[in-house]
């Protein structure tokens, strides 16, 4: 079994390396999950408005 290592360590031994954190990047992908989490609430909320469409339909036949 691998002996633990802590993190100073690991990248003495190039196990790991440290990096700056790439600020473009990670606002890239908040902006991503932004637009993903409007679409869900979009889509949702074209289902729900779709169903209650559906349902009041067929209470006007009735």
């Amino acid at each position: 079994m691998p002996e633990k290592m802590n993190w100073k360590e690991c990248t003495e031994q190039g196990i790991i390396t440290k990096t700056v954190p790439d600020e473009e990047r990670a606002a890239q992908t908040l902006k991503m999950a932004n637009l993903r989490l409007e679409f869900t609430k979009m889509d949702i909320t074209a289902l729900t408005i779709y169903a209650w469409l559906l349902i009041s339909e067929k209470s006007l036949r009735i």
